[in-house]
């Protein structure tokens, strides 16, 4: 299966995303369909990890999709902390972050899911008090 979406804690505020290869971004659609649904069944901010460390290369045709990601945010997500990125992914998400800036504040790089957790406690933090916070980095 080239898409697993779940909860990734029995509180059900971090959901786990992973796309492995091969897939397509019908795959990446189901998966986006199933992120939402979990989102929409609870009234609280859900922090989500992205795994792309086994994803292989990205389809083509992929602008309309990273875009619709950086700007269609659901009103219950939270930071998303994404595992695996490469060079490319890197120099990609730097040329989106320059077309919207704000997505550098909801999305993050993590070199581990250990990372990843401790990133999205700091955000969490945040959220729970903003003056005392490192989230976002430079904030």
């Amino acid at each position: 299966m080239p898409v697993t979406v779940q909860w990734d804690d029995d509180a059900h505020t971090i959901i786990y995303f992973r796309l492995t290869a091969p897939w397509s971004w019908d795959d990446y659609e189901h998966g986006d369909q199933q992120v939402r649904a979990l989102l929409d069944s609870v009234n609280h901010t859900v922090d989500i990890i992205l795994d792309f460390a086994s994803m292989g290369m990205l389809p083509l045709n992929s602008f309309p999709y990273i875009r619709r990601a950086a700007i269609d945010i659901h009103p219950n997500q939270g930071m998303v902390a994404i595992l695996g990125i490469n060079a490319f992914l890197r120099m990609l998400g730097n040329a989106m972050e320059a077309v919207y800036p704000q997505i550098a504040t909801t999305r993050r790089p993590a070199a581990s899911k250990e990372e990843a957790y401790r990133m999205i406690a700091q955000a969490r933090a945040a959220r729970v008090n903003p003056r005392h916070s490192a989230w976002p980095p430079g904030g």
